[in-house]
């Protein structure tokens, strides 16, 4: 059962993805696991049984979630996907009355006892059985190739190092070459002036080595930093491309995580392959020489050499597994890093400096073992290789001494083949040395590759239309959404409603009623399950993303600035810098009194996430951002919860003749907010319960009028 396919989670959450890639391995099919990821509806909190057997169906196989008792599992197909300590799923593939094999995505194939087994397993399964229908969701590549394109650019300089490494390698077996000669032409004839010459040539080796080697060190330098700057800008750009599904169902550790792996790739990528060809020329330079000095020789060195191979093989999945593990617990260490240092205000606030620091030591102290049990295994074959030539070393000399003694070799042979002899074992740590930095690559390239596997916003939609102009009809018919998996809870039911541009229309209810996920529909954030979102009476899963955005201007309800100035956050990269309309967008959002007041006004500097400024500022510097952009549509999601009753009321004011000729959609709790709309949406469990003009809704003394008292003004 060794040979029984195990593939490596890549995130905490990833396990369900994983025992399906395992499933599809046995029949010997390969797809990605981003793709299964979003088959299966991964969260943060991974995947539902029921999401499994829904996308284990798409796949083409039966799915069935049963309750078992350890007993009756043998009677069931397997390998099946089993619930393991409520959070997790390995996937079950033989079982005996004593014990019971699985492949687990977070570890490895385990052989656990009955008694193991039973204390981890909750007793639930997913019977899954294949049908003739499975298909393959698009062919992965082999994971290398994709990032090999980013060296196209450095294709000259390659052939440079290339060229100027084998010029090292044909001055490197030229120094075995000046031994032999003399110490068996040089110290019998004792002739000075020979030996001056064959001095003078080593010199000239020597110094033309050195020099090549320099030249080869700044050609590696430049390949490296070009292939860096081209694979972070190809990652960046396409994890900014990706869909906010993407980010909501990660931790925030888990993506910086990847951006490291970029890096490592990058210098692998940079001059290792280069290394390759010339250390496994050298290797086989140098045994060309050793089988011209002497064959028995050269066949002991052979044996040395296999016995390298032999420990490469057997540490090199050892090796994988233990970095996947290190990669795995740095990520949950960074997220708790990150979550501590993000929410710091709040944790002052509430003492829990404390809690945090132990948390985040208990995961460092775990990520610290996991490394440390990692070096050990390197270490480990290091010890060993380094054991092998050290033992390789005494028998050469052994026998060649004896060989010596016979007549059978010179005294300047020996020496020049023992200079080759130790010399080939350096080349050849290298080849082992860069299959184990590959092979830790190798997992950093599957993390990468999740990442650009992931399919981006255009390439999820079905057209790319772009309208000329939008005016800003807006119309939802009978839209669905829900957030997770087919059986998570709808976030909006049966939605409908029609706004026309000059119109503003509020949308009330409790928290949590769906109000935000409307404002995200409409922004191409996310796709309804049913139904249609029309802007201008075009479907906006047809309406090219860039264009929808640029006539959509959104204040959410947690406002995002960035370093910067002030000025740079008003006009937030949209077109060419216009002050004039930065501050008169200021002017109208409430914000150019107190610009005005900071030191240096719109050039004053706004630290990360607007530090430095109140809740009430930076809500009005957002304000002022939407507005720069004139557009057609406006979307305010609490726009003003952190202003007062009178600034509210002045900013209201300001805003009414931008609504004009506009579609405004307030999504709202305050009623000072709420009065201002011409029409009204009550939402209550993701559905419009009530909708009306204010005083309409008052008169029906509904579930509007039943809170409208408590809603602030």
């Amino acid at each position: 059962m060794l040979l029984f396919p195990h593939v490596q989670q890549q995130d905490e959450s990833d396990c369900g993805a994983a025992c399906l890639a395992i499933l599809l391995a046995c029949r010997g099919k390969r797809v990605s696991l981003a793709r299964l990821r979003d088959l299966a509806n991964v969260t943060t909190e991974g995947a539902s049984m029921a999401s499994l057997a829904e996308a284990a169906r798409r796949l083409g196989f039966t799915a069935r979630g049963m309750e078992l008792s350890y007993e009756v599992l043998s009677r069931y197909p397997l390998p099946a996907i089993a619930h393991w300590e409520g959070n997790h799923y390995v996937v079950l593939y033989r079982v005996s009355r004593t014990h019971a094999w699985v492949s687990d995505p977070a570890l490895d194939r385990i052989r656990y006892t009955r008694a193991q087994f039973e204390r981890s397993w909750t007793g639930r399964v997913l019977v899954i059985e294949p049908t003739d229908e499975i298909r393959t969701i698009g062919k992965p590549r082999t994971p290398w190739r994709r990032f090999v394109a980013h060296l196209r650019t450095s294709a000259c300089l390659l052939v440079e190092v290339f060229l100027a490494g084998l010029g090292m390698l044909v001055l490197g077996t030229v120094l075995p070459l000046f031994i032999q000669q003399i110490v068996d032409r040089v110290a019998v004839t004792g002739s000075r002036s020979l030996l001056d010459a064959l001095l003078a040539g080593l010199l000239a080796a020597t110094v033309g080595a050195l020099v090549l080697y320099g030249v080869r060190a700044y050609l590696l330098a430049h390949v490296s930093w070009r292939t860096s700057v081209s694979l972070a800008g190809s990652f960046y750009r396409h994890l900014l491309a990706l869909p906010a599904r993407f980010f909501e169902v990660r931790r925030t550790g888990d993506i910086l995580a990847r951006f490291a792996d970029g890096e490592r790739v990058s210098e692998l990528l940079g001059g290792r392959p280069i290394q390759i060809v010339l250390d496994a020329s050298l290797v086989l330079a140098y045994v060309g020489l050793m089988l011209y000095f002497s064959l028995p020789l050269t066949l002991i060195v052979l044996v040395f050499l296999s016995s390298f191979l032999v420990l490469a093989l057997a540490f090199v999945p050892v090796l994988k597994r233990a970095n996947r593990r290190v990669f795995a617990a740095r990520a949950r260490e960074r997220s708790a890093f990150l979550e501590s240092v993000t929410g710091i205000e709040t944790a002052k606030a509430l003492d829990l400096e404390r809690s945090l620091r132990s948390k985040w030591e208990g995961l460092f102290l775990a990520a610290q073992r996991i490394g440390h049990r990692a070096n050990l295994v390197a270490l480990s074959f290091r010890a060993l290789t380094g054991g092998v030539s050290s033992f390789a070393v005494v028998v050469l000399l052994w026998y060649g001494a004896r060989r010596v003694a016979g007549g059978e070799m010179t005294i300047g042979e020996l020496l020049a083949f023992h200079i080759v002899a130790v010399s080939v074992f350096h080349p050849l740590l290298g080849l082992i040395s860069s299959w184990e930095e590959f092979q830790q690559g190798t997992v950093s390239v599957e993390r990468l590759t999740e990442v650009l596997t992931s399919r981006t916003e255009t390439e999820t939609r079905r057209t790319r239309f772009e309208p000329p102009r939008l005016e800003g009809h807006v119309r939802f018919e009978n839209v669905f959404f829900r957030y997770g998996a087919d059986d998570s809870p709808y976030a909006l039911k049966s939605v409908s409603f029609e706004v026309h541009p000059g119109q503003v229309l509020a949308v009330v209810g409790r928290s949590g009623c769906g109000k935000t996920t409307l404002g995200r529909l409409l922004l191409g954030l996310h796709v309804a399950q049913e139904g249609r979102i029309l802007v201008d009476e075009i479907d906006v899963r047809e309406i090219d993303l860039a264009t929808l955005r640029r006539n959509i201007a959104t204040v959410p309800q947690e406002v995002s600035l960035f370093q910067g100035t002030v000025w740079q956050n008003v006009h937030a990269g949209h077109g060419d810098p216009d002050l004039h309309r930065v501050i008169e967008a200021a002017r109208l959002a409430g914000a150019h009194e107190f610009i005005s007041e900071l030191a240096g006004g719109y050039k004053a500097r706004v630290a990360e996430k607007g530090a430095n400024l109140s809740a009430g500022e930076r809500q009005r510097l957002s304000l002022a951002r939407a507005l720069y952009r004139s557009p057609q549509i406006l979307v305010f999601d609490e726009p003003t919860s952190a202003l007062d009753a009178e600034s509210e009321d002045a900013l209201w004011k300001n805003l009414e003749p931008c609504f004009l000729a506009r579609t405004a959609i307030l999504l709202a709790h305050r009623m000072g907010t709420v009065r201002r709309a011409d029409r009204i949406l009550v939402l209550e469990d993701g559905e419009v319960v009530e909708a009306g003009t204010e005083a309409e809704l008052l008169a029906k003394r509904g579930l509007y009028a039943s809170f409208s008292d408590r809603i602030p003004c």
